[in-house]
């Protein structure tokens, strides 16, 4: 089944790079196909503060709903055209932090038969 994966941080102490390599290993164990779509992964920004400094900051999903991230905008658009039939993050937070945005999500995944799979529980969701 043709999948794709998502990677989102929201602080400096959080690395994309961990996320991608778990759903990558995830995914075979389940049948699941990352070879076109491959993970998405949300950019971190990095800002120069006043003094100089720099510091990364993540993409935060309590400030920017799904359709409103990059490559959430991306994942979407996948999503929703039937490009794929199963979704991978390393934890649900990386989607959603709101349990609203989370239920229409789920539930909108469901209507489309798209399974959602959250590698730090090692099921389908």
């Amino acid at each position: 089944m043709i999948a794709v994966g998502y990677a989102r941080v929201s602080t400096d102490k959080q690395q994309t790079a961990s996320q991608v390599a778990e759903v990558e290993r995830f995914a075979p164990t389940k049948g699941l196909d990352l070879s076109k779509y491959g993970v998405l992964v949300e950019e971190e920004r990095v800002e120069k503060k006043s003094d100089g400094t720099t510091r990364v900051k993540g993409v935060s999903a309590f400030k920017l709903r799904l359709d409103q991230r990059p490559q959430g905008k991306r994942l979407v658009e996948l999503v929703e055209s039937g490009k794929v039939g199963a979704v991978i993050v390393y934890k649900h937070d990386r989607l959603f932090r709101r349990a609203s945005e989370a239920l229409g999500w789920a539930e909108k995944l469901s209507d489309l038969g798209i399974k959602l799979y959250a590698v730090d529980q090692g099921v389908e969701v």
